[in-house]
């Protein structure tokens, strides 16, 4: 497959999110890399604001700021593939990790809880992509924690065979 990319979206500054951008650039010269205004993304090219639209062939972006308690300056992704009539949103690890909200590593808790209430929202047909697949780590937590819960042993149990660890 020939594929010539356009973009990068980088959604924050820490290395696991944009750690690829200077190979990319390198790879695929003339390649845009986005990042937010505020994080100061390595080797991002155009800076992006809250509300801020990008077009990429027949999807359109439209930037929403959805700050947590670890990144002040994080887009979030309000993206609507008109051809395909699909509205979804990439938390890319803003507020979202699956079965859990983010860490709370620095920052107030009202921070993370308007980002919430931000997605919260979002119209109910909005499929919300999280940004860091977390479930083996937190349904271990939770049945830890709670035993006796069949229910997370059971989800526990179908993440495993899912993950194929």
């Amino acid at each position: 497959m020939n594929v010539q990319p356009e973009a990068v979206l980088t959604t924050h500054k820490h290395w696991d999110h944009s750690g690829g951008n200077r190979q990319m650039r390198s790879t695929f010269p003339g390649l845009k890399v986005y990042g937010g205004t505020l994080d100061h993304v390595p080797d991002c090219t155009h800076t992006v604001d809250d509300g801020q639209e990008l077009r990429f062939g027949q999807l359109k972006f439209t930037a929403m700021w959805t700050p947590r308690p670890y990144s002040r300056a994080t887009p979030c992704g309000d993206c609507t593939a008109q051809t395909l009539d699909v509205r979804t949103v990439s938390s890319l690890e803003t507020c979202l990790c699956w079965r859990a909200a983010a860490r709370l590593l620095k920052g107030p808790v009202r921070q993370l809880n308007a980002s919430l209430n931000k997605m919260k929202d979002l119209p109910d047909d909005t499929m919300v992509w999280p940004g860091h697949e977390l479930a083996l780590e937190n349904l271990e937590l939770a049945v830890f924690i709670e035993p006796e819960n069949i229910k997370a042993l059971l989800k526990l149990v179908w993440a495993f065979n899912r993950r194929g660890s």
